[in-house]
């Protein structure tokens, strides 16, 4: 939405509303905090994170959701296309309305398609809580978009309404269209963010499931087996050298929380140490 704000500012002097973009970021981030109770499949071995590619996918995404903004923005402000199907010509603050609603449904649809990388949305199920969060957040949104605040504030830079309820449907089957296009493009975006980014990028996994071993501590259980080099690679010690350090820390076991001595419980719950 920021990115489709400036470039409506810079380039066509079309000014938005604060009063909606706040609305927005209240509705959309309640939903988003429902994705930590979604249901993903975990990683099978320990993750890295690279974050030039992630950077990089996240940018060609933005690109793809702020173009088919600016498209449909020229599409109602500059041609009579819509009028070919008897819907009504919009107004300034009436395409506020429609811009503000594609940008709600397209920005968190995302979510979806974001799911699985590489691969498409329907290869994993949602949670219900996640879904159930998108589309009340989007039905508030589509509400806001088609009836509007009756052309508040009034000062003739900023003022929205409603787009129509002709409109908010083409809205949805707009944003669902470039939804379902998205796919391909993310993964194009991913594969070529991978060929990008990934030399130079040590993968701190080790070779088989995640409960076999650990490319800094060894094996899972026993004792502790300390990989300095992995941990460490340009250490020099003055007077000992990277093995004899490792080994040392070999030589330390492994104990767990459960094996640690614990403070005994009080006699009684009226046991009060007088100040």
């Amino acid at each position: 939405m920021s990115i489709v704000v400036v470039c409506c500012v810079q380039i066509f002097d079309y000014m938005f509303p604060t009063l909606v973009i706040a609305i927005m970021a209240i509705l959309n981030d309640g939903a988003v905090l429902t994705i930590s109770k979604d249901a993903v499949k975990p990683s099978p071995t320990p993750d890295h994170w690279n974050l030039r590619r992630i950077f990089f996918t996240s940018f060609a995404l933005g690109l793809w959701n702020t173009a088919a903004s600016l498209l449909l923005f020229c599409l109602v402000q500059y041609t009579l296309v819509f009028q070919v199907f008897s819907m009504p010509v919009l107004d300034h603050a009436q395409l506020r309305g429609l811009i503000y609603l594609h940008c709600s449904i397209s920005g968190q649809i995302t979510i979806f398609a974001t799911r699985a990388v590489p691969g498409y949305f329907w290869q994993t199920r949602p949670s219900k809580l996640l879904l159930a969060a998108f589309f009340v957040a989007q039905i508030i949104a589509s509400a806001v978009g088609g009836v509007g605040f009756f052309y508040y504030p009034m000062d003739g830079e900023t003022d929205f309404a409603g787009c129509g309820w002709s409109y908010v449907i083409f809205a949805w089957l707009y944003s669902v269209a470039w939804f379902m296009a998205m796919g391909p493009y993310k993964n194009l975006a991913h594969g070529i963010g991978t060929r990008l980014f990934e030399h130079g990028e040590e993968e701190m996994r080790p070779e088989g499931p995640r409960t076999r071993s650990h490319p800094v501590y060894g094996r899972v259980g026993g004792f502790f087996h300390f990989n300095l080099r992995n941990v460490w690679p340009s250490l020099r010690v003055a007077d000992h050298s990277v093995q004899e350090v490792s080994s040392r820390g070999e030589d330390v076991p492994r104990t767990s929380f459960e094996e640690l001595p614990r403070p005994p419980p009080p006699r009684n719950s009226l046991d009060v140490v007088p100040v």
